[in-house]
């Protein structure tokens, strides 16, 4: 019989942004030639149907049958192989795949193998390996031009591009950095399953020493597109995230969180989102050319942000430099809009058409230079270059103005001129209607040479006003309250207070993401708005977004990450999340009730028992099936 053996040798080896080529994983063989005869061993680890051929895992290579078991052939180390010793194998419909290990030689690492020929030609390539010893390759999972296999020692591994090249893929960057460290225990993986049930995302579940892993690997539009992020909004359960590539809307759901982003393409005018308002089934969407940039201007959505339109009147002067939304408030079925230099406009019917309102008959003036709006039950509030503007609306006739006061203030050493934020407090009472306000604002000096950032609040609707002494000097970026707690941002900043006489400050530094600390957090980052929603704290900062949920202690950091090798998010399950057991060795997916079965040992700390559980493919339910021996 004849074999042909091609070998390649790389004498070097460059790992770049966890991308490992084939041809720099140390050598790569093809090995020609017919197959044995017969049944290679009596030993069966696993089989697959693969070309409509049985293929079994034995413990002397493959062996594989054409017609139904009546007639067997197989390839071992002297036709094909690299070793006899297989611990996986694969089908994705036209390549089979295989794990080798070679415990002869295990400072070389271990090997997988494929052939597109049903056995005649195999390539092998090394995957290089962490520790002096075997390095199995227990287990390998696919869907269409995607891979991945599972190693003790090599942790999880991931191709996009059918095998071409490869990237370890880590639950936390502290995984990452001791990937050489024994007592890492959910870098040491044993099983995977390639779960395809969620329309244009995959994701996939990965088995370790120390828990389930479930990776979700989400198409950009699913993602948070904006790592800068300028503003935030919420209405009906959903959070409007605006940055400086887009406009992210985020909702959970059973804590699970889901990112629909839109963009230029999706009908957004600009680049950049400054505001966004939810009134009336119509989404409100302020764009600028880009972060800094013109506004670019007003976009409406109808379908909760999956497409745009720019079909209404009266806002041609809201377009160009510092001419752009950047807040939005709703008095019944009237829209108002703050257009920064553009000024003060309202829409009686869903933004069809708008109307511009001067708050001052001279066009230089000030007071038509609008940032910030809110509402009490008696007036609505604007903050402008020329301090606060109080106006008294006709409720009963398309929000009109019936009179309108001017509360000015001016650059000093302690205050600034310019109301940046005006927000009001609302104090609720038994019946759950509030019975009494504070009106805050955040003022910013109109010239820094002159006067100073300062926080102001008034508790008879604006008659007389308290400074905040210990607020002098800090340049505040928002704020805003549950009940009478009050929360402050700013750079590298939360400060919260239960009664405006003690404040709690809370550096960018603990700001950080609890289920890994050393992933990020928002130490001397700016912090641009924060948004609270059913006592859940949303913050937004120029590198991130930090989400704390209601009635925990710690918080969550997400950030842009549009590369689809990257996953977009992941989840892990222990013990303590209804798991048999921490370790989990073996899984299998059930298409017809879409579950994930899952079977477990105790893990290294020695919680759970051995055990099934299933889990359902959302992630949302676990069960336990079974407990007693080891599966």
């Amino acid at each position: 019989m004849n074999k042909i053996i091609v070998c390649f040798t790389c004498f070097s080896l460059f790992i770049l942004s966890g991308i490992i080529p084939i041809a720099a994983l140390g050598a790569t063989f093809e090995l020609l030639d017919d197959p044995w005869s017969g049944f290679s061993d009596n030993t069966v680890i696993d089989f697959i149907i693969h070309n409509n051929q049985i293929w079994c895992v034995t413990g002397n290579g493959v062996s594989f049958t054409n017609d139904i078991g009546s007639s067997w052939q197989y390839y071992d180390d002297t036709n094909g192989l690299f070793s006899n010793d297989i611990s996986s194998i694969y089908s994705d419909g036209s390549r089979l795949w295989v794990g080798l290990v070679t415990p002869e030689n295990p400072e070389a690492g271990n090997y997988l193998a494929f052939t597109d020929d049903d056995g005649f030609t195999w390539d092998t390539l090394l995957i290089d390996t962490a520790y002096e010893y075997t390095n199995p390759i227990y287990d390998i999972t696919g869907a269409d031009s995607l891979l991945f296999f599972t190693s003790m020692v090599s942790g999880l591994y991931g191709s996009f591009d059918n095998g071409a090249s490869w990237r370890n893929i880590y639950y936390s960057i502290r995984d990452s950095v001791f990937r050489n460290n024994q007592n890492q225990h959910t870098n040491h993986y044993f099983a995977a399953v390639v779960d395809t049930f969620h329309n244009d995302s995959i994701v996939v579940w990965a088995g370790t020493a120390d828990g389930l892993m479930r990776y979700v690997f989400a198409p950009e539009y699913a993602r948070l597109n904006s790592n800068n992020i300028i503003n935030l909004a919420s209405a009906d359960g959903f959070v409007f995230i605006c940055g400086d590539s887009g406009l992210t809307i985020l909702n959970f759901v059973n804590q699970r969180e889901n990112f629909s982003s839109a963009v230029v393409a999706d009908g957004l005018p600009g680049m950049a989102v400054s505001a966004a308002h939810f009134a009336d089934g119509r989404l409100f969407v302020g764009t600028l050319d880009s972060l800094g940039g013109a506004g670019s201007g007003l976009a409406i959505s109808d379908d909760t942000g999956l497409t745009f339109h720019t079909t209404f009147t009266g806002l041609d002067d809201l377009i160009g430099s510092n001419k752009y939304p950047v807040d939005f408030i709703s008095v019944g079925d009237v829209v108002f809009m703050a257009g920064f230099e553009g000024g003060l406009y309202k829409t009686i019917d869903s933004g069809n058409s708008w109307i511009s309102i001067a708050l001052d008959a001279d066009p230089t003036s000030g007071r038509n230079v609008v940032h910030s709006l809110d509402l009490d039950s008696a007036y609505l509030w604007i903050g402008t270059d020329s301090g606060l503007v109080r106006l008294t609306l006709d409720l009963d006739n398309n929000a009109d103005i019936i009179n309108d006061t001017n509360i000015v203030f001016t650059d000093t050493e302690n205050t600034g001129g310019r109301a940046a934020k005006v927000k009001v407090q609302k104090f609720y009472g038994d019946d759950d209607i509030y019975d009494s306000t504070a009106v805050w604002t955040i003022l910013h000096p109109l010239d820094t040479a002159v006067g100073e950032y300062g926080l102001f609040y008034s508790l008879d609707f604006g008659a007389t006003w308290e400074i905040d002494l210990s607020k002098i000097g800090k340049p505040i970026s928002d704020m805003e309250f549950v009940d009478s707690l009050i929360y402050l941002v700013s750079h590298n900043n939360l400060t919260t207070s239960p009664n405006r006489m003690v404040w709690f400050s809370n550096p960018g530094v603990e700001i950080s993401d609890s289920t890994d600390q050393s992933l990020a957090n928002f130490s001397y980052l700016d912090i641009n708005a924060i948004e609270i929603v059913n006592d859940t704290i949303y913050l937004a900062s120029e590198h991130g977004l930090a989400v704390s949920p209601a009635g925990s202690l710690g918080w969550k950091i997400f950030l842009s990450d549009l590369d689809p090798q990257h996953y977009s998010s992941v989840y892990r399950y222990t013990f303590d999340d209804s798991l048999t057991g921490d370790w989990t060795n073996a899984l299998a997916i059930q298409t017809s009730s879409q579950k994930i079965w899952a079977s477990t040992h105790p893990g290294p700390a020695y919680k759970g028992n051995n055990g099934i559980t299933t889990i359902s493919l959302d992630g949302n339910t676990v069960e336990k099936k079974y407990i007693g021996s080891r599966v």
